[in-house]
């Protein structure tokens, strides 16, 4: 998570609940705010750039947001279908479903898709 220059977390509230939660699983390390497109601006909230898997939080889903909206919807899955058209895994949350069980799946789900394109002379045998 990205701090601001008062050293407090920067993002929405929902960003930094699924940050504490995910922290709180023991997942793997994210990068946030990850540009995945050399062309256009489009950023994934969290992503594992090794195992290619992206976490998007859905804020607004039942105030009438923007992810919800006409327009953003169809930007929303332009992206996200440009990112699967480059190889990844897009998870995608609404703030309700930020729970320990689902992210302990995912957690255990990027551990494996990271090893699956880790290059095998780094991996421990045991692990491969």
């Amino acid at each position: 998570m990205k701090l601001n220059a008062a050293g407090k977390a920067k993002g929405s509230a929902l960003e930094r609940k699924f940050a504490l939660y995910w922290r709180g699983v023991n997942g793997p390390t994210l990068t946030p705010e990850h540009r995945f497109h050399d062309t256009r601006k489009w950023r994934f909230d969290f992503a594992h750039v090794t195992a290619r898997v992206a976490i998007e939080i859905e804020g607004g889903t039942w105030g009438g947001g923007r992810h919800t909206r006409g327009g953003g919807y169809e930007q929303d899955c332009e992206k996200y279908n440009e990112a699967t058209l480059h190889g990844w895994v897009i998870f995608r949350l609404t703030g309700k479903m930020i729970e320990v069980p689902r992210l302990e799946r995912m957690a255990e789900f990027i551990r494996g898709r990271a090893l699956q394109f880790a290059d095998p002379y780094t991996v421990p045998k045991e692990r491969r």
